[in-house]
């Protein structure tokens, strides 16, 4: 079995901060802006990203970090999502970028190791 810190250190290049800006109103009908957070995966190397679509619902800007530390506004008209599955896609306009590599999900056991890699909290690319 391979060390956490190499699974780590191959996928993480492959995992992006999302940080989200949604107009929200106060109990007195004023607007104010609301920022969220959330991971995402580049599953393409022409710039598409998968997140979930609670990360991303609402949002009237939102900015892609990749590993490397650049950063991507997304232009809100390349963002597709399906609030049944909790999915979206989102495209940056970017190229060569590190795909992640989709395991199969049937060769998993009860009982496998599994590692969480995200921008938890929105603190930054970690895994647990």
């Amino acid at each position: 079995m391979p060390s956490i810190a190499d699974v780590v250190a191959k996928v993480k290049p492959s995992v992006v901060a999302i940080n989200t800006e949604v107009i929200t109103y106060d109990i007195f009908n004023q607007p104010f802006t609301q920022e969220g957070a959330g991971s995402g995966w580049i599953i393409d190397e022409d710039g598409l990203i998968v997140t979930n679509n609670h990360v991303v619902e609402g949002a009237k800007s939102i900015t892609v970090t990749l590993d490397n530390g650049e950063t991507w506004l997304v232009d809100m008209n390349a963002v597709a999502t399906d609030r049944l599955t909790d999915l979206a896609v989102l495209k940056i306009d970017a190229e060569n970028l590190p795909a992640i590599t989709i395991g199969d999900s049937s060769k998993l056991r009860v009982g496998d190791w599994v590692i969480a890699i995200g921008n938890a909290l929105g603190e930054g690319i970690s895994a647990t």
